[in-house]
This record gives structure tokens, sequence and C-alpha cells, in this order.
């Protein structure tokens, strides 16, 4: 069964920040790596599963899972029965 995907608020103006920051020096690889960083999310879909629990957000209720993406990029987010919420886009540099 296939869960659908929802980016909170906050996700979103994360994934435009850095899209913004790289079009600075190329429109290409800004777009590149944008759509890489939304089509990452459409496999947790079938395995919502396959991101490790991210150790920074051990403390809070729910299970936050974080997969790296594009070596420095990290998704954050949790899932239910419905839905995977992808709540962060994180830089780890």
């Amino acid at each position: 069964m296939r869960i659908d995907i929802a980016w909170s608020d906050n996700a979103i103006a994360l994934l435009d920040n850095i899209y913004r920051f790289y079009s600075k020096k190329s429109q290409t690889a800004a777009i590149r790596l944008y759509n890489k960083l939304l089509d990452s999310a459409e496999p947790l879909r079938v395995f919502p599963q396959a991101g490790p629990i991210e150790p920074l957000l051990k403390e809070y209720d729910c299970e936050f899972r974080s997969p790296v993406v594009e070596k420095h990029y990290k998704l954050i987010y949790t899932v239910t029965d419905e839905l995977i919420e992808i709540h962060a886009v994180w830089d780890c540099r």
C-alpha cells in the first residue's frame, strides 16, 4: 500500500531557501538539487521506514526519520498509517 506524502510549510520554506541559495551561483544546479530533494521522498511511499531514526530528535514523542540525500541534506519526516509528513530539510555540513 502506498502512503501519501505531505510537505510541511517549514519543509517547503527550507527547500525554497536551499533553491534560492544555489540559484545565485547556478540556476541549473539549483533546479537539479531542488528536484533531487523532492524526488528523494517518493521511495518512502513504498518503504516508509527506510530512513534511519534521527538521533538528534530522539527526545520527542514521535519517531523522526532522516535519510541522507545528496551527501549533505537530510529529509526529516514522521510516518503514520496514512501519511508521511516531511517536517524539515537539514543541511548537515
